[in-house]
């Protein structure tokens, strides 16, 4: 599960965050560990989500649905705009649909042909035709508001 920031933030802060979400988790930052409960793996992107954390979870998670419930929060409290995968969201089951968040509101986003998820560091940033992650529309309230509950592994979709 990865989850992109439009923003660098504070990975102190994150880690309190973090915390408080899941106070009974092992967290180790850097290469798989299971030993752990949640790795979780920073890496750069050139694209406007530049900062990029992919977490792996050692337990038994919908990991689809924890993010959508983590990425809100986190958008919000870095008061900065998050990308996370939305695959079940899209109108078709092609891969490039993801969700944006935005101050407290869910887009759905269409991310082919965009340097977020396109971008080859192999070629020529010029040969390559990339764009942005382009909104495609709202996502309902009731989807906002069911992610943005936070409660222990309980499923709430």
């Amino acid at each position: 599960m990865w989850i992109g920031f439009s923003a660098k933030i504070s990975i102190s802060r994150l880690e309190t965050i973090l915390k408080s979400l899941y106070p009974e988790r092992r967290i180790h930052w850097g290469e798989l560990d299971p030993n752990c409960d949640i790795c979780i793996d920073r890496q750069c992107n050139p694209s406007e989500f530049p900062f990029l954390l992919d977490f792996t979870f050692f337990y038994q998670v919908d990991e689809y649905w924890e993010a959508m419930k983590l990425v809100n929060k986190l958008s919000t409290s870095f008061q900065c705009k998050t990308i996370v995968d939305g695959t079940h969201h899209g109108p078709t089951n092609a891969p490039f649909w993801c969700i944006v968040w935005n101050k407290g509101k869910a887009y759905l986003a269409d991310d082919a042909n965009s340097v977020f998820m396109e971008f080859d560091v192999e070629l020529p940033v010029e040969e390559q035709e990339l764009g942005p992650v382009n909104i495609v529309k709202p996502i309902d309230d009731v989807f906002a508001s069911k992610c943005k509950e936070r409660r222990n592994n309980e499923k709430i979709f």
